[in-house]
């Protein structure tokens, strides 16, 4: 039990001192809390008041629909998802499992419109690269470094709202695009440089690559391409971006060179870093 002032210690809990806790009477958000309750007590009471007020459905749904399935929510899209926090449908409040239900099942979730999803994250776009093309990696604080390079140090948020603000608006725009914040002229760099890099096998025996089961497809371009449609982009692929990269598939002279092309043009693309 302490029984002082603690020490900054940043990456520990925080512990009360009881004999530094204000013990009389409280007003928080309109609500009055009685005189003689613990630092615990007080805690509680404090964040039962902020889980029963009407703001708190709408603010936790709309950055959950953030983080989930669309950086620009629609009214209508975080009014219908809070109305499930608020009542699950048996009285309950803050079932976040009927929550994320009811925000990977609504229309909006769906839709692929120019000013829908989200962009990937660094460590999201990193992930998925090496997913898709079914790569292993035998060290993982290397990709960690990776991406640090790309804005996004995991496990270090520079602030409590994550690494990018959850309204920062797309410039000359209304459209809030978060993880735009950290998307600069250096980090979109360095995003193209680590498709490259990946792909071409340059970080050696930290990540076990096998593009095998891809060059087998590549004498028919369009084979290729719908079957990086399919695995890697989950059939989104526009027409325009397929015509692109059959055409620069076939310009190729390898079957190496072929898979090389379309991934770093899938993996560079809009439509690959704009989950959808």
């Amino acid at each position: 039990q302490p029984t002082r002032q603690n020490s900054p210690r940043y990456d520990g809990p925080m512990e009360a001192v009881e004999s530094l806790h204000d013990n009389g009477a409280k007003r928080f958000l309109n609500t009055d809390v009685a005189a003689g309750l613990t630092a615990a007590q007080d805690l509680d009471n404090a964040l039962g008041i902020l889980f029963r007020h009407p703001n708190t459905g709408p603010f936790i749904c709309r950055q959950l629909i953030q983080r989930l399935v669309s950086s620009n929510p629609s009214a209508t899209y975080i009014r219908d998802v809070a109305a499930v926090f608020d009542n699950n449908g048996q009285n309950v409040r803050g079932d976040l499992r009927a929550v994320v239900r009811a925000i990977l099942t609504h229309p909006e979730a769906a839709q692929s419109a120019a000013n829908a999803g989200k962009m990937s994250e660094p460590a999201l776009f990193i992930t998925r690269q090496i997913r898709g093309i079914g790569a292993t990696v035998t060290d993982t604080p290397f990709m960690s470094d990776m991406s640090a390079e790309m804005g996004q140090r995991v496990f270090h948020s520079p602030s409590v709202f994550n690494y990018y603000s959850p309204g920062f608006r797309v410039a000359g725009t209304t459209l809030t695009a978060p993880e735009f914040q950290i998307y600069t002229t250096a980090t979109a760099t360095i995003r193209a440089n680590f498709a490259g890099r990946l792909i071409n096998g340059a970080f050696g025996t930290n990540v076990n690559l096998n593009l095998t089961p891809w060059t087998t497809l590549a004498a028919d371009a369009g084979l290729l391409v719908n079957q990086i449609n399919k695995v890697i982009l989950g059939g989104t692929m526009s027409a325009e971006m397929r015509a692109a990269m059959v055409d620069a598939i076939q310009k190729s002279p390898t079957a190496r060179e072929k898979v090389l092309t379309a991934l770093y043009l899938t993996f560079t693309s809009s439509q690959f870093q704009v989950e959808h």
